[in-house]
């Protein structure tokens, strides 16, 4: 379906193609990332690693896409020890700049992106979630609470959730997201679709894989999704993009 400029007419008539990808340095990922913005219409990612001062490369990815990031270095704080950390972006091609509008929420964690229609808004966040340990479990907490409250204020009820929740199913976050998820009537897409076998993190160093990254959402917003896989094409960081 050929998109209209006009795209308040057109309602968005063919599928929104989104992916979430850790791309653990956006720098040395650059052209697995170009190669997302070649395919999809919204990509997020976590892990970019980029200082405030450097998030000006995330416009310069693709010159049919817009990019926002949050950075989590504070270089003004104190002098920057080793290499970058963290960080979320969204980059979204350009048909979508009259109706996409960015969120941020004063944290480094969290990013967003609300696609509104004429007829539909879908909120869509971005989040990097803690590491998997005892000592980050409240942190993790904070983090599941700050999103529900973002979701319980936002004026639609099509929202999805994606990116790298440091969540294997099986594992003390896993039990958590997943206890969240109940609490609160959102449903784990990305599980509910994929093999149990499925996994998006590889550790050569302990050969291990993991499903740490995942797509939660809203009852409304699972309904309307066609389809979620991994990408097991995409080589160059210890994640594989998710595709929504």
């Amino acid at each position: 379906c050929d998109w209209s400029s006009d795209v308040c007419s057109s309602d968005l008539d063919r599928s929104l193609t989104i992916v979430s990808f850790n791309c653990r340095s956006v720098k040395n990922t650059v052209q697995a990332v170009r190669k997302l913005c070649n395919t999809y219409d919204i990509v997020l990612l976590q892990e970019h690693w980029l200082t405030k001062d450097e998030l000006s490369f995330l416009s310069c990815i693709h010159k049919d896409f817009y990019a926002l990031g949050v950075s989590a270095v504070d270089t003004e704080i104190s002098l920057m020890q080793g290499r970058p950390y963290g960080g979320v972006a969204i980059l979204w091609h350009k048909r979508l700049g009259e109706v996409l509008h960015t969120k941020t929420y004063d944290d480094s964690r969290l990013i967003g992106a609300l696609v509104d229609t004429c007829k539909t808004k879908l909120l869509i966040l971005c989040t990097y979630l803690p590491v998997c340990t005892a000592d980050n479990l409240d942190e993790l907490v904070g983090y599941l609470g700050k999103i529900h409250s973002i979701v319980e204020t936002a004026d639609t009820t099509n929202i999805l959730i994606l990116g790298d929740m440091n969540a294997k199913p099986d594992s003390m976050f896993g039990r958590e997201l997943t206890a969240f998820c109940g609490d609160h009537a959102y449903i784990m897409c990305d599980v509910n679709r994929l093999e149990i076998d499925s996994f998006i993190y590889i550790s050569e160093a302990h050969d291990i894989v993991s499903w740490l990254d995942h797509c939660i959402g809203t009852k409304n917003a699972d309904e309307c999704i066609e389809n979620i896989c991994v990408l097991y094409d995409y080589i160059g960081s210890d994640h594989f993009p998710l595709s929504v």
